[in-house]
Protein backbone atom coordinates (compact mmCIF):
# COMPACT_ATOMS: atom_id res chain seq x y z
CA UNK A 1 0.00 0.00 0.00
CA UNK A 2 1.21 3.48 -0.87
CA UNK A 3 1.63 5.41 2.42
CA UNK A 4 0.73 8.63 0.58
CA UNK A 5 -2.83 7.30 0.35
CA UNK A 6 -3.22 7.79 4.09
CA UNK A 7 -3.05 11.55 3.56
CA UNK A 8 -6.01 11.58 1.16
CA UNK A 9 -9.10 13.53 2.19
CA UNK A 10 -12.59 12.13 1.65
CA UNK A 11 -12.99 13.67 -1.81
CA UNK A 12 -9.67 12.31 -3.04
CA UNK A 13 -10.36 8.90 -1.50
CA UNK A 14 -13.80 8.69 -3.11
CA UNK A 15 -12.64 9.74 -6.58
CA UNK A 16 -9.67 7.35 -6.52
CA UNK A 17 -11.96 4.47 -5.58
CA UNK A 18 -14.32 5.43 -8.42
CA UNK A 19 -11.38 5.30 -10.82
CA UNK A 20 -10.62 1.72 -9.77
CA UNK A 21 -7.78 2.25 -7.28
CA UNK A 22 -7.60 -0.94 -5.22
CA UNK A 23 -4.63 0.14 -3.10
CA UNK A 24 -6.35 2.60 -0.78
CA UNK A 25 -5.87 2.48 2.99
CA UNK A 26 -9.63 2.23 3.50
CA UNK A 27 -12.78 2.35 1.36
CA UNK A 28 -14.68 5.65 1.25
CA UNK A 29 -18.10 5.28 2.84
CA UNK A 30 -21.55 6.79 2.36
CA UNK A 31 -25.01 5.27 2.15
CA UNK A 32 -28.16 5.69 0.12
CA UNK A 33 -30.91 7.80 1.74
CA UNK A 34 -28.34 8.99 4.27
CA UNK A 35 -30.12 12.36 4.47
CA UNK A 36 -33.45 11.28 5.82
CA UNK A 37 -35.94 9.91 8.27
CA UNK A 38 -33.62 8.03 10.64
CA UNK A 39 -32.01 11.31 11.79
CA UNK A 40 -33.75 13.34 14.54
CA UNK A 41 -32.32 16.52 13.01
CA UNK A 42 -34.04 15.71 9.73
CA UNK A 43 -37.29 14.86 11.52
CA UNK A 44 -37.22 18.27 13.22
CA UNK A 45 -37.13 20.00 9.83
CA UNK A 46 -39.84 17.74 8.40
CA UNK A 47 -42.18 18.82 11.18
CA UNK A 48 -42.04 22.28 9.63
CA UNK A 49 -42.42 21.41 5.93
CA UNK A 50 -43.92 18.72 3.73
CA UNK A 51 -41.65 16.41 1.77
CA UNK A 52 -42.09 18.11 -1.61
CA UNK A 53 -41.70 21.53 -0.03
CA UNK A 54 -38.39 20.37 1.41
CA UNK A 55 -37.23 19.07 -1.99
CA UNK A 56 -38.18 22.37 -3.62
CA UNK A 57 -36.50 24.56 -0.99
CA UNK A 58 -32.80 24.76 -2.00
CA UNK A 59 -31.57 26.07 1.35
CA UNK A 60 -33.36 23.38 3.37
CA UNK A 61 -32.44 20.62 0.88
CA UNK A 62 -28.79 21.64 1.21
CA UNK A 63 -29.09 21.71 5.00
CA UNK A 64 -30.41 18.15 5.28
CA UNK A 65 -27.83 16.98 2.71
CA UNK A 66 -25.12 18.31 5.01
CA UNK A 67 -26.49 16.65 8.16
CA UNK A 68 -25.05 13.13 7.62
CA UNK A 69 -21.64 14.58 6.76
CA UNK A 70 -21.47 16.46 10.05
CA UNK A 71 -23.38 14.00 12.26
CA UNK A 72 -22.42 10.58 10.86
CA UNK A 73 -19.10 11.42 9.21
CA UNK A 74 -19.75 10.01 5.72
CA UNK A 75 -17.23 10.61 2.92
CA UNK A 76 -19.74 11.97 0.39
CA UNK A 77 -22.76 14.28 0.46
CA UNK A 78 -25.61 13.22 -1.83
CA UNK A 79 -28.07 15.98 -2.59
CA UNK A 80 -31.49 15.65 -0.96
CA UNK A 81 -34.20 15.27 -3.59
CA UNK A 82 -36.39 12.57 -5.13
CA UNK A 83 -36.14 10.72 -8.43
CA UNK A 84 -39.68 11.81 -9.35
CA UNK A 85 -39.07 15.54 -8.86
CA UNK A 86 -38.02 16.31 -12.49
CA UNK A 87 -41.25 14.73 -13.77
CA UNK A 88 -43.06 17.84 -12.52
CA UNK A 89 -41.13 19.87 -15.10
CA UNK A 90 -42.61 17.54 -17.73
CA UNK A 91 -46.12 18.57 -16.72
CA UNK A 92 -46.64 15.36 -14.71
CA UNK A 93 -48.32 15.90 -11.35
CA UNK A 94 -46.55 14.26 -8.42
CA UNK A 95 -47.50 14.21 -4.76
CA UNK A 96 -46.23 12.59 -1.57
CA UNK A 97 -49.22 12.52 0.82
CA UNK A 98 -48.36 12.68 4.51
CA UNK A 99 -50.42 9.51 4.93
CA UNK A 100 -47.88 7.67 2.78
CA UNK A 101 -47.49 6.45 -0.79
CA UNK A 102 -46.71 8.37 -3.96
CA UNK A 103 -49.19 9.84 -6.42
CA UNK A 104 -48.31 10.40 -10.08
CA UNK A 105 -50.85 11.73 -12.57
CA UNK A 106 -50.52 9.60 -15.73
CA UNK A 107 -49.81 11.87 -18.73
CA UNK A 108 -50.44 11.61 -22.43
CA UNK A 109 -47.01 10.29 -23.34
CA UNK A 110 -47.18 11.83 -26.82
CA UNK A 111 -46.78 15.28 -25.24
CA UNK A 112 -43.51 14.37 -23.53
CA UNK A 113 -41.04 16.06 -25.82
CA UNK A 114 -38.72 19.07 -25.92
CA UNK A 115 -38.04 18.85 -22.20
CA UNK A 116 -36.73 22.03 -20.59
CA UNK A 117 -35.46 22.75 -17.11
CA UNK A 118 -38.19 24.18 -14.92
CA UNK A 119 -38.53 25.26 -11.31
CA UNK A 120 -38.30 21.72 -9.92
CA UNK A 121 -34.97 20.88 -11.49
CA UNK A 122 -33.77 24.41 -10.83
CA UNK A 123 -34.38 23.90 -7.12
CA UNK A 124 -32.11 20.86 -7.11
CA UNK A 125 -29.45 22.73 -9.09
CA UNK A 126 -29.57 25.59 -6.59
CA UNK A 127 -29.40 23.15 -3.67
CA UNK A 128 -26.23 21.56 -5.11
CA UNK A 129 -24.61 24.99 -5.41
CA UNK A 130 -25.55 25.92 -1.85
CA UNK A 131 -24.33 22.57 -0.52
CA UNK A 132 -21.00 23.02 -2.28
CA UNK A 133 -20.64 26.47 -0.74
CA UNK A 134 -21.49 25.21 2.75
CA UNK A 135 -18.98 22.37 2.50
CA UNK A 136 -16.31 24.83 1.43
CA UNK A 137 -17.19 27.25 4.25
CA UNK A 138 -16.87 24.44 6.80
CA UNK A 139 -13.72 23.08 5.14
CA UNK A 140 -15.36 19.67 4.66
CA UNK A 141 -13.45 17.96 1.85
CA UNK A 142 -16.20 15.63 0.64
CA UNK A 143 -17.62 15.30 -2.89
CA UNK A 144 -21.18 16.29 -3.76
CA UNK A 145 -23.16 13.51 -5.42
CA UNK A 146 -26.08 14.03 -7.77
CA UNK A 147 -28.61 11.42 -8.83
CA UNK A 148 -31.60 10.62 -11.00
CA UNK A 149 -34.04 7.84 -11.68
CA UNK A 150 -33.38 5.62 -14.69
CA UNK A 151 -35.98 5.75 -17.50
CA UNK A 152 -37.44 2.29 -16.84
CA UNK A 153 -37.90 2.93 -13.13
CA UNK A 154 -39.52 6.33 -13.78
CA UNK A 155 -41.85 4.73 -16.34
CA UNK A 156 -43.05 2.31 -13.67
CA UNK A 157 -44.21 5.14 -11.42
CA UNK A 158 -45.83 6.95 -14.35
CA UNK A 159 -47.84 3.98 -15.62
CA UNK A 160 -48.71 2.81 -12.12
CA UNK A 161 -49.90 6.28 -11.11
CA UNK A 162 -47.51 6.29 -8.19
CA UNK A 163 -46.63 3.55 -5.75
CA UNK A 164 -47.97 0.18 -6.84
CA UNK A 165 -50.31 -1.83 -4.66
CA UNK A 166 -48.22 -3.42 -1.91
CA UNK A 167 -45.18 -1.88 -3.57
CA UNK A 168 -45.64 -3.93 -6.73
CA UNK A 169 -45.48 -2.55 -10.27
CA UNK A 170 -47.22 -4.31 -13.16
CA UNK A 171 -48.65 -1.76 -15.62
CA UNK A 172 -45.36 -0.83 -17.28
CA UNK A 173 -44.60 -4.51 -17.78
CA UNK A 174 -48.06 -4.96 -19.30
CA UNK A 175 -47.26 -2.19 -21.78
CA UNK A 176 -44.23 -4.19 -22.94
CA UNK A 177 -46.61 -6.84 -24.24
CA UNK A 178 -49.54 -4.64 -25.26
CA UNK A 179 -47.85 -1.62 -26.84
CA UNK A 180 -44.03 -1.84 -26.85
CA UNK A 181 -43.68 1.07 -29.29
CA UNK A 182 -45.60 3.39 -26.98
CA UNK A 183 -43.57 2.60 -23.89
CA UNK A 184 -40.32 2.96 -25.85
CA UNK A 185 -41.48 6.41 -26.89
CA UNK A 186 -41.93 7.28 -23.21
CA UNK A 187 -38.57 5.73 -22.29
CA UNK A 188 -36.83 7.73 -24.98
CA UNK A 189 -38.39 10.97 -23.68
CA UNK A 190 -37.42 10.07 -20.12
CA UNK A 191 -33.83 9.32 -21.13
CA UNK A 192 -33.53 12.77 -22.73
CA UNK A 193 -34.99 14.35 -19.60
CA UNK A 194 -32.59 12.44 -17.35
CA UNK A 195 -29.57 13.45 -19.43
CA UNK A 196 -30.58 17.11 -19.16
CA UNK A 197 -31.19 16.74 -15.42
CA UNK A 198 -27.86 15.06 -14.64
CA UNK A 199 -25.88 17.39 -16.88
CA UNK A 200 -27.39 20.33 -15.00
CA UNK A 201 -26.40 18.75 -11.66
CA UNK A 202 -22.85 18.24 -12.89
CA UNK A 203 -22.60 21.83 -14.09
CA UNK A 204 -23.84 22.96 -10.66
CA UNK A 205 -21.04 21.10 -8.91
CA UNK A 206 -21.97 17.41 -8.59
CA UNK A 207 -18.68 15.47 -8.72
CA UNK A 208 -20.28 12.06 -9.33
CA UNK A 209 -23.80 10.92 -10.19
CA UNK A 210 -25.86 7.82 -9.45
CA UNK A 211 -28.60 6.42 -11.67
CA UNK A 212 -31.26 4.53 -9.71
CA UNK A 213 -32.87 1.73 -11.73
CA UNK A 214 -34.58 0.19 -8.73
CA UNK A 215 -37.39 -1.63 -10.54
CA UNK A 216 -35.44 -2.98 -13.53
CA UNK A 217 -34.83 -6.12 -11.49
CA UNK A 218 -38.47 -7.10 -12.08
CA UNK A 219 -37.79 -7.72 -15.79
CA UNK A 220 -36.67 -10.85 -17.59
CA UNK A 221 -33.14 -10.61 -18.94
CA UNK A 222 -34.49 -10.28 -22.49
CA UNK A 223 -36.92 -7.51 -21.51
CA UNK A 224 -34.18 -5.78 -19.51
CA UNK A 225 -32.00 -5.82 -22.63
CA UNK A 226 -34.75 -4.17 -24.68
CA UNK A 227 -36.57 -1.82 -22.31
CA UNK A 228 -34.15 -0.84 -19.53
CA UNK A 229 -30.54 -1.32 -20.60
CA UNK A 230 -30.48 0.79 -23.81
CA UNK A 231 -32.10 3.80 -22.17
CA UNK A 232 -29.81 3.75 -19.13
CA UNK A 233 -26.86 3.21 -21.46
CA UNK A 234 -27.93 6.26 -23.46
CA UNK A 235 -27.96 8.37 -20.30
CA UNK A 236 -24.44 7.31 -19.34
CA UNK A 237 -23.12 7.81 -22.87
CA UNK A 238 -24.22 11.47 -22.94
CA UNK A 239 -22.61 12.46 -19.64
CA UNK A 240 -19.04 13.80 -19.33
CA UNK A 241 -16.49 10.99 -19.37
CA UNK A 242 -14.52 12.45 -16.45
CA UNK A 243 -17.51 12.33 -14.08
CA UNK A 244 -17.84 9.03 -12.15
CA UNK A 245 -21.15 7.36 -12.95
CA UNK A 246 -22.79 4.89 -10.56
CA UNK A 247 -25.53 2.41 -11.53
CA UNK A 248 -27.87 0.90 -8.95
CA UNK A 249 -30.42 -1.84 -9.48
CA UNK A 250 -32.21 -3.76 -6.77
CA UNK A 251 -31.76 -7.49 -7.40
CA UNK A 252 -28.78 -7.00 -9.69
CA UNK A 253 -27.24 -10.49 -9.70
CA UNK A 254 -29.02 -12.01 -12.76
CA UNK A 255 -28.04 -9.04 -14.93
CA UNK A 256 -24.36 -8.62 -14.10
CA UNK A 257 -23.03 -9.71 -17.50
CA UNK A 258 -25.37 -7.27 -19.24
CA UNK A 259 -24.65 -4.37 -16.90
CA UNK A 260 -20.89 -4.73 -17.37
CA UNK A 261 -21.12 -2.80 -20.65
CA UNK A 262 -23.78 -0.26 -19.68
CA UNK A 263 -21.26 2.57 -19.46
CA UNK A 264 -21.19 3.05 -15.69
CA UNK A 265 -17.88 3.31 -13.84
CA UNK A 266 -19.24 2.04 -10.54
CA UNK A 267 -21.77 -0.72 -9.92
CA UNK A 268 -23.74 -0.61 -6.68
CA UNK A 269 -24.30 -4.18 -5.46
CA UNK A 270 -27.05 -5.35 -3.12
CA UNK A 271 -26.55 -7.88 -0.33
CA UNK A 272 -28.00 -10.79 -2.33
CA UNK A 273 -24.73 -11.31 -4.22
CA UNK A 274 -21.21 -11.12 -2.84
CA UNK A 275 -18.81 -8.45 -4.03
CA UNK A 276 -16.46 -11.21 -5.18
CA UNK A 277 -19.12 -12.91 -7.30
CA UNK A 278 -20.18 -9.60 -8.79
CA UNK A 279 -16.64 -8.54 -9.69
CA UNK A 280 -15.69 -11.93 -11.12
CA UNK A 281 -18.70 -11.79 -13.40
CA UNK A 282 -18.50 -8.20 -14.65
CA UNK A 283 -14.70 -8.19 -15.02
CA UNK A 284 -14.81 -11.24 -17.30
CA UNK A 285 -17.09 -9.50 -19.84
CA UNK A 286 -15.48 -8.12 -22.98
CA UNK A 287 -16.04 -4.36 -23.03
CA UNK A 288 -16.62 -4.09 -19.27
CA UNK A 289 -16.69 -0.45 -18.09
CA UNK A 290 -17.02 -1.14 -14.35
CA UNK A 291 -13.94 -0.08 -12.36
CA UNK A 292 -15.38 -0.07 -8.85
CA UNK A 293 -18.03 -1.87 -6.81
CA UNK A 294 -20.21 -0.13 -4.24
CA UNK A 295 -21.91 -1.91 -1.37
CA UNK A 296 -23.16 -4.05 0.10
CA UNK A 297 -24.35 -4.21 3.72
CA UNK A 298 -27.94 -5.30 4.28
CA UNK A 299 -29.73 -2.13 5.58
CA UNK A 300 -31.56 -4.26 8.14
CA UNK A 301 -28.31 -4.65 10.06
CA UNK A 302 -28.43 -0.94 10.90
CA UNK A 303 -31.53 -1.67 13.00
CA UNK A 304 -29.69 -4.16 15.28
CA UNK A 305 -26.70 -3.12 17.42
CA UNK A 306 -23.25 -1.62 16.94
CA UNK A 307 -21.44 -4.92 17.55
CA UNK A 308 -23.42 -6.62 14.79
CA UNK A 309 -22.83 -3.67 12.47
CA UNK A 310 -19.07 -3.67 13.05
CA UNK A 311 -18.73 -7.43 12.54
CA UNK A 312 -20.60 -7.43 9.25
CA UNK A 313 -19.02 -4.22 7.99
CA UNK A 314 -15.51 -5.57 8.64
CA UNK A 315 -16.33 -8.64 6.53
CA UNK A 316 -17.34 -6.44 3.60
CA UNK A 317 -14.26 -4.24 3.94
CA UNK A 318 -11.94 -7.27 4.04
CA UNK A 319 -13.66 -8.76 0.99
CA UNK A 320 -13.35 -5.43 -0.81
CA UNK A 321 -9.57 -5.49 -0.34
CA UNK A 322 -9.31 -8.73 -2.35
CA UNK A 323 -11.30 -7.65 -5.41
CA UNK A 324 -8.66 -6.02 -7.58
CA UNK A 325 -10.96 -3.05 -8.28
CA UNK A 326 -12.13 0.04 -6.41
CA UNK A 327 -14.53 -0.38 -3.50
CA UNK A 328 -16.94 2.14 -1.98
CA UNK A 329 -18.51 1.00 1.27
CA UNK A 330 -22.29 1.42 1.12
CA UNK A 331 -25.55 -0.37 1.80
CA UNK A 332 -27.22 -2.78 -0.59
CA UNK A 333 -30.27 -0.48 -0.61
CA UNK A 334 -31.38 2.72 1.12
CA UNK A 335 -31.20 3.13 4.88
CA UNK A 336 -34.55 2.42 6.54
CA UNK A 337 -36.45 4.89 8.78
CA UNK A 338 -35.97 2.61 11.80
CA UNK A 339 -32.17 2.51 11.47
CA UNK A 340 -30.38 3.45 14.68
CA UNK A 341 -28.14 6.49 14.57
CA UNK A 342 -25.44 4.77 16.63
CA UNK A 343 -25.49 1.90 14.14
CA UNK A 344 -25.06 4.23 11.17
CA UNK A 345 -22.14 5.87 12.96
CA UNK A 346 -20.62 2.45 13.67
CA UNK A 347 -20.93 1.56 9.98
CA UNK A 348 -18.98 4.66 8.96
CA UNK A 349 -16.45 4.57 11.79
CA UNK A 350 -15.59 0.90 11.17
CA UNK A 351 -14.10 1.89 7.84
CA UNK A 352 -12.26 4.86 9.32
CA UNK A 353 -10.92 2.89 12.29
CA UNK A 354 -9.62 0.07 10.08
CA UNK A 355 -7.91 2.68 7.96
Amino acid sequence: MNDANKKLNSRELFLKACAGDCDLFRPPVWFMRQAGRYLPEYQAIRKQVKFLELCRNPALAAEVSLQPVEIIGVDAAIIFSDILLPLADFGIEIDFPESGGIKVNLPDTHKLSNFKIGSNIQSTISAIKILGEKLKEKDLQVPVLGFAGAPWTLANYIYEGGTGRKGEFSKAKQMIYENPAKIKELLQALSEMTITYLQAQIEAGAEAVQLFDTWAGELTQDDYAEFAFPFAEKVFSELPRNIPKIYYMKGVSPYLSQIATIGADILSVDWKVSLTQAWNQVSSVNGNTIKCLQGNLDPLILTTNTSMVKTNTKKIIEEGKTLGCGHILNLGHGVTPDAKVDCTKAFVMTSKELG
